[in-house]
């Protein structure tokens, strides 16, 4: 890594394509800090040359600040970072977020990534909610643990089950519609997930008893619970014959 350099050439710089863009209010809450006390002359943005033209591999907020600004540029060159690592260099400099993570890694063509955006997109299921769902991981109420979360960081995550993954997105969007502001509770998730896995729940028929009695469907502390909930809901004004345990079907499993 070369030493710290300094220019106000701002039009030198590019950023990568796919890497976090710079919103309006993080840039100038970057530049009222940096008017208060300029320290990039201590934390330079790093940068890799492309051509006569300097990649900003890391930094792109400070950058964005600095020339807001009119600050000159502090950088460093390296060739030992690749474009391939922004996102795990990123997590313990920057802090990022599941969805930049996301974003970056669809962006660099990543499928499985590209696929969770669109689901994403189309389920309107947080970031973290759909790639627990879409990885396997929503038998437990432990949900996207520090290994899940690093392997997503590294850009390791991978689908297990699409088709699953929809099924349990139409249930929890159905959820919503009602009404039920904590549909996307870990619980309901794991619960709905264990349920759609037994051969007798009909998420049609909840949604039709749900019609009225949402009431019912009230916040717990877990997915037992939840699901002790939605058998009473399910076989409300049931006739005998057509009475399932939900509960049991569930212990099963």
């Amino acid at each position: 890594m070369s030493a710290i350099q300094k220019t106000m050439n701002y039009d030198r710089f590019k950023f990568i394509d796919g890497n976090r863009p710079v919103n309006s209010g993080r840039r100038k809450k970057i530049a009222d800090n940096m008017k208060k006390n300029n320290l990039l002359h201590v934390c330079p943005i790093i940068v890799k040359k492309d051509g006569k033209f300097l990649n900003i591999l890391d930094g792109q907020g400070r950058f964005e600040a600095a020339k807001m600004l009119g600050f000159p540029i502090h950088y460093i060159v390296t060739d030992a970072l690749s474009e391939d690592l922004i996102g795990d260099f990123n997590s313990t400099n920057t802090n990022w977020k599941m969805c930049d993570y996301l974003e970056w890694y669809a962006n660099k063509g990543k499928r499985d990534y590209i696929r969770l955006r669109e689901f994403t997109n189309e389920s309107k299921i947080s970031n973290t909610l759909a790639a627990m769902i879409l990885a396997g991981h929503s038998e437990t109420e432990g949900g996207l643990g520090n290994n899940h979360r690093a392997d997503f960081r590294a850009g390791k995550f991978k689908i297990t089950n699409m088709d699953a993954g929809k099924k349990i997105a139409l249930a929890i969007n159905m959820l919503k519609s009602k009404g039920i502001k904590h549909y996307g509770h870990r619980g309901v998730i794991v619960a709905i997930t264990k349920l759609l896995r037994t051969k007798i729940f009909d998420i049609d028929r909840l949604d039709k008893k749900l019609e009225y009695q949402t009431a019912k469907f009230v916040k717990c502390a877990n997915y037992e619970q939840y699901i002790d909930i939605i058998d009473d809901i399910y076989n409300y004004h049931t006739s005998k014959k057509n009475i399932v345990s939900l509960s049991t079907a569930v212990k099963k499993l």
